[in-house]
């Protein structure tokens, strides 16, 4: 007993952080269903065509889940019995088996995917063939969402061509197709621990006239990234809206149709390579990316223009919460320029920005690669069939326990006494996690209920100001809708700094480059990084909360005494050490005269110590202010 409430509370603590499957999948709309078969273990395929041959190293399986079943939809129809082939010929002649599951049933893995792993094997056919399935009544049947197919960083599986040995097909929810739509449960790959700052890009609202007359694609509405030079493509991925803002709820705004654009001009009159995206079912993606196969071509410019636009209330608009574009390996759109037809009068500090385009981040949280985020999920549904069996297995043993407890009050005395003193022994271990997951749980309530509640009073702000005929009332409710803005940015910048696991230090200038542009504001004002390149490294939790915020105490001193948002902002990155400053043109002031004037010089003096850094201020009337801020990226005490 004592090592399953070991165990038990182990797997508590690795879970913390853990991505999850989504809750509500309408998007997903199920996947592939084989026909009703007439025995167990009838063989039954399903085959894809990666159009060219590929070195295949992961495979993930998603199983169907049909929540409104309960836990009796999980897992439904996963075949308990398969192998996976990959060949260069069609007819899978000389293939090579990667996965083979043919020995002893599969434990239903329920909610989460089962990944293989394995040393690339080039092909360019994978057969999937279900050699023992579920029964159904007097029948039986195999399913699955969807089956991923991983080279490397490069989505294989996405698009590719599908044939079969039987099929039940009811579009949208089972057909062949929807077995590499990339539309499953798993959503988005993001990492949960870090929240994101940005929501993405939005374009403006349109009529249903303005729509109409839209017709050529000049007129259309678009996103598109400049990779700043011609780069090979091999795959894009577009990703909806995940804000709680009432225009674009739950991903609307993402485009009923729409084409992606590969030019070597900015006007895109040289189209070197153009695909038309699918129908969804629900007319947008739920939560889950749009991958586009490329076939390795050149290119600079990467568009995506609208077809057919999602409308709410008779108005149109468009927007995505990222826009990825890969070669090989790597997202090469991450923090390049992005341009569009139009953008929505929506502020940076409300989390919208066509920047936001190629930040990194969904509209909640940071995105990561794929591979690494199947390992995670994959990971996580171990853990839950564990925590299953210890459970199942516990109760078994208190069961037994009351059976001979119940022949001497004496033994159920030492039980309850013994449980007291493990109990008492279990606490202090217990409070250290559950510490960690009270910091987890205030981060996601701070940001999903609090943040909610943010973008409803600036909304309603807005309204309250367009429908307001007096000048007095329209300034009221204007100083409001700021007030909301600014208390939504510093709210996601609380919930960024209370994380316990490392920040990255690229995330970390990063992280920075976004408050420059939401507090200042300013088209000129730029961070300059020195040196350009530089090697990431962890930062601590006390180094980045108090050089963040002291960044911040910077940059609003600009806004709030300077007069004048034009400043000057560098990042110097040495071997030990992280420094900026902060330079202004403004008006100055006599830095001897500035105690309780709200310049902040106490409160950077105060950040500086506990992380045994410096700050230095200079200003005088008439001649502008610099600050330097510097700090070491480890400490010797502990403040």
């Amino acid at each position: 007993m004592r090592r399953i409430d070991d165990r038990l509370e182990k797997i508590a603590s690795d879970m913390i952080g853990l991505p999850a499957p989504m809750q509500h999948p309408w998007g997903s709309r199920y996947g592939h269903r084989s026909a009703d078969l007439p025995t167990e273990s009838t063989p039954d395929w399903l085959q894809m065509d990666f159009g060219r041959t590929r070195d295949v190293q992961m495979i993930a399986l998603m199983p169907v889940n049909l929540s409104y079943q309960g836990t009796e939809g999980a897992g439904y129809g996963f075949p308990k019995r398969f192998r996976i082939e990959i060949s260069d010929h069609a007819d899978m002649r000389d293939a090579t088996v990667v996965v083979d599951r043919g020995a002893e049933d599969v434990i239903n893995p329920g909610t989460h995917p089962l990944v293989y792993e394995f040393a690339p094997v080039r092909g360019r056919y994978l057969r999937f063939t279900s050699t023992k399935h579920q029964r159904h009544q007097d029948l039986y049947f195999w399913a699955l969402e969807e089956l991923f197919v991983w080279e490397g960083n490069i989505m294989a599986s996405a698009g590719a061509l599908t044939s079969f040995s039987s099929n039940m097909d009811l579009y949208p929810q089972w057909a062949p197709v929807r077995i590499n739509d990339s539309q499953s449960t798993l959503g988005m790959p993001v990492d949960v621990k870090s929240v994101s700052p940005s929501l993405g890009y939005l374009s403006a609202k349109s009529t249903r006239q303005e729509v109409e007359n839209a017709s050529l694609p000049s007129t259309k509405k678009w996103c598109a990234v400049d990779l700043g030079e011609s780069t090979q493509i091999e795959e894009v991925r577009v990703l909806p809206l995940e804000s709680d803002a009432y225009e674009v709820t739950g991903g609307r705004g993402f485009p009923r149709q729409f084409q992606v654009q590969l030019a070597n001009d900015p006007e895109f009159l040289d189209v070197v390579w153009q695909a038309m995206s699918g129908n969804f079912p629900l007319g947008y993606p739920d939560g889950c990316p749009i991958h586009m196969t490329v076939p390795q071509i050149k290119a600079r410019y990467v568009r995506v223009l609208t077809v057919d636009l999602w409308s709410r209330d008779d108005w149109y608009l468009f927007g995505l919460s990222e826009l990825q574009v890969y070669d090989s390996q790597r997202n090469v759109a991450l923090e390049k320029r992005v341009f569009a037809k139009d953008v929505s009068d929506k502020k940076p500090q409300e989390g919208w920005s066509p920047h936001y385009l190629v930040d990194g981040f969904t509209s909640r949280y940071r995105l990561t690669e794929w591979p690494d985020y199947l390992r995670l999920m994959d990971l996580r549904g171990r853990l839950v069939r564990e925590t299953e069996a210890l459970k199942q297995k516990r109760a078994t043993i208190v069961s037994r326990g009351k059976n001979i407890i119940g022949a001497s009050g004496v033994a159920l005395a030492i039980l309850i006494v013994g449980a007291w003193i493990w109990s008492t022994i279990r606490h202090r271990a217990m409070r250290r996690r559950d510490v960690e997951q009270l910091r987890q749980q205030i981060a996601r309530d701070l940001h999903d209920d609090i943040g909610s509640n943010l973008g409803g009073i600036v909304l309603l702000s807005e309204i309250g100001s367009a429908q307001s005929r007096d000048e007095e009332s329209r300034a009221d409710f204007e100083a409001i809708r700021r007030a909301a803005e600014e208390a939504s940015l510093s709210m996601r910048d609380i919930i960024w700094l209370i994380q316990r696991e490392p920040v990255g230090l690229k995330e970390f200038v990063t992280r920075m480059r976004q408050s420059l542009r939401a507090i200042l504001n300013h088209p000129d004002v730029s961070l300059e990084v020195e040196p350009m390149a530089f090697p990431d490294r962890a930062l601590g939790l006390r180094f980045r909360r108090h050089v963040f915020l002291a960044f911040k105490e910077a940059l609003n001193n600009v806004r709030k005494h300077a007069q004048t948002r034009l400043a000057r902002v560098r990042v110097e990155i040495e071997t030990d050490r992280l420094r900026f400053t902060v330079s202004d043109d403004g008006i100055g002031f006599d830095p001897d005269k500035a105690v309780g004037t709200g310049h902040g010089l106490d409160n950077l003096k105060r950040r500086a110590s506990r992380i045994e850094g410096s700050v230095r201020m200079e200003s005088a009337p008439g001649k502008g202010t610099r600050i330097t801020f510097e700090a070491p990226f480890t400490q010797k005490k502990n403040t």
